[in-house]
């Protein structure tokens, strides 16, 4: 007879996909299905970007050392994976709760 009691699932653990230069060209197809480069150039004030998740960084550090766009780049995760580390700001968070105030992205 299967024991009744339901299995305790196992830990989860960080997806991240360490192959950086995907990440690039997933930050670039987000660049392009948002029209970033019509709304956001040179000229005009840093377009803030919140990160959700960001695993080793590369779409993080993709956008904070874009060449054209100017881009304030903050990244959350629940785990430090990161393989690249510069260009923009990081905090650890638990559960759902994120650390910024209403609207500010």
């Amino acid at each position: 007879m299967p024991d009744p009691s339901p299995a305790t699932p196992p830990p989860r653990r960080a997806h991240v996909v360490s192959d950086l230069p995907s990440r690039a060209r997933k930050g670039l197809k987000i660049e392009r299905l948002l029209n970033l480069d019509q709304h956001f150039g040179a000229g005009d004030p840093p377009f803030r970007l919140l990160d959700v998740g960001t695993g080793a960084g590369g779409i993080s550090h993709y956008f904070a050392r874009h060449p054209r766009l100017r881009c304030q780049v903050d990244a959350v995760d629940t785990q430090d994976s990161r393989l690249v580390t510069d260009g923009y700001a990081f905090r650890l968070v638990s559960g759902t709760a994120l650390p910024f105030a209403d609207a500010a992205f």
